[in-house]
């Protein structure tokens, strides 16, 4: 059986940096669980393929507490959108004679991680989550 406690009280201005934070979490750890993949550019920490699947499960893991502490509060958690968190990104490749010259490889888009855009997104979502709590208060 877990251990659970109870807090007693709390005013709702010190309640409110907590449920911020955990819709940050949802919201970010959600978008890298759902659209980031071994292909994908700019990923945030992982550097080969082999190391992806432990990030990814611990990203999911960081979602579901996330998740589970934003609906204690009795709202829902926020996620963000495919296009808050990815762009495309061309590779180079050599072209000329004497193959000094780099120009994007656009025939093969991949994807690319929008990290600062990305952050900005959560930081919205969970504004608005904090937003919608208050208003049932």
């Amino acid at each position: 059986m877990a251990k659970t406690f109870q807090i007693g009280p709390m005013p709702v201005d010190d309640l409110e940096p907590i449920l911020r934070k955990a819709a940050y979490d949802a919201a970010m750890n959600s978008a890298l669980v759902d659209h980031i993949t071994p292909r994908t550019w700019h990923a945030p920490t992982w550097t080969n393929p082999k190391a992806f699947r432990g990030c990814q499960a611990e990203w999911q893991g960081r979602f579901l507490r996330a998740k589970r502490l934003v609906e204690a509060f009795g709202v829902e958690y926020e996620p963000t959108s495919e296009e808050e968190t990815l762009t495309v990104w061309w590779r180079h490749k050599k072209q000329g004679a004497v193959g000094n010259e780099w120009n994007p490889d656009y025939d093969n888009p991949e994807p690319s991680y929008r990290g600062v855009v990305h952050a900005e997104a959560c930081r919205a979502a969970a504004d608005r989550v904090v937003r919608r709590w208050r208003a049932v208060l």
